[in-house]
């Protein structure tokens, strides 16, 4: 079988040593039918920093047995220093795996029938295959459902303000610190993604597209004073506004406007605030 290596793989030559020696060891297992590589080796970024993001691709029923023999395939391609699989990301089957030279190689098992929603969207490099298998199944098609996204997102983060906010009134500032990245994650970069048309992947090489508001994220990041977390939640809610604003019109969301106008009321008071007066005990 032909083994097609990414471009711009000769430059770095100890991650071109690993895949290659990593694809050699999986063609030699009749249950892969091929295998392919995203990340930045896919989408010609990749630098010495970069891990190798490879895909396994298996018959259905075959990806949990493949999954316990990845360490002994990762063996095959290089020293292994460390290795565990990926529960804490949610994908129990993947193994990650640190060489002694340090490059961090994922072995991810992927059914032949997700393939294509496992890479719509993202770049993706064919390795090699058997039959052309994994080709016949890229490009995927993956449908977000924005509308539903922001709903759900609109529906959560006054509260989630409001939590935060609690955090820095108490003096809790590495709770703090957690929730504005939180925040961060899986908020303003799932909705800057949106803007932009691409599939959200966090942080990940995020700085290349801030784009306008890269100010405005970058005074979402507070030092650990009180004072700079409360103005970084201040402009964190700010951003979010101004990102999920023309999305929620686009798709015709409705805000959540009595959560908004008590979260960012108690937002405007700052360290002022101070609990309502209790009103008139409601009739059951």
């Amino acid at each position: 079988m032909d083994l097609f290596l990414p471009p711009g793989s000769g430059d770095l030559p100890l991650h071109r040593r690993r895949l290659e020696a990593a694809c050699r060891s999986a063609m030699g297992e009749p249950n892969i039918l091929g295998m392919l590589i995203g990340g930045s080796f896919a989408s010609g970024e990749a630098d010495v920093y970069s891990d190798l993001d490879m895909q396994l691709v298996v018959q259905d029923e075959a990806v949990e047995a493949t999954s316990r023999e990845l360490r002994r395939m990762a063996e095959a391609a290089g020293p292994v220093v460390a290795s565990f699989y990926a529960e804490h990301v949610g994908d129990p089957h993947m193994l990650i795996v640190l060489y002694e030279d340090l490059i961090h190689a994922d072995f991810e098992p992927v059914a032949v029938s997700n393939v294509g929603p496992r890479n719509a969207g993202r770049a993706a490099h064919v390795l090699w295959e058997r039959d052309r298998v994994v080709s016949s199944a890229l490009p995927g098609t993956h449908e977000d459902d924005d509308a539903t996204d922001l709903r759900w997102i609109e529906d959560r983060v006054w509260t989630w303000s409001w939590y935060i906010q609690t955090k820095v009134l108490r003096g809790e500032l590495y709770e703090t610190l957690d929730g504005l990245q939180y925040m961060r994650d899986n908020v303003l970069f799932k909705l800057l993604a949106m803007h932009r048309g691409e599939r959200p992947s966090g942080a990940r090489r995020v700085e290349s597209r801030l784009g306008e508001w890269a100010q405005q994220f970058a005074d979402t990041l507070p030092e650990l004073s009180g004072d700079s977390m409360m103005n970084a939640l201040r402009a964190t809610m700010t951003l979010y506004q101004a990102l999920a604003d023309p999305l929620l019109n686009r798709y015709r969301v409705e805000p959540a406007r009595a959560a908004r106008a008590a979260a960012l009321g108690a937002l405007e008071a700052g360290f002022d605030w101070n609990p309502p007066k209790s009103g008139p005990t409601p009739q059951l």
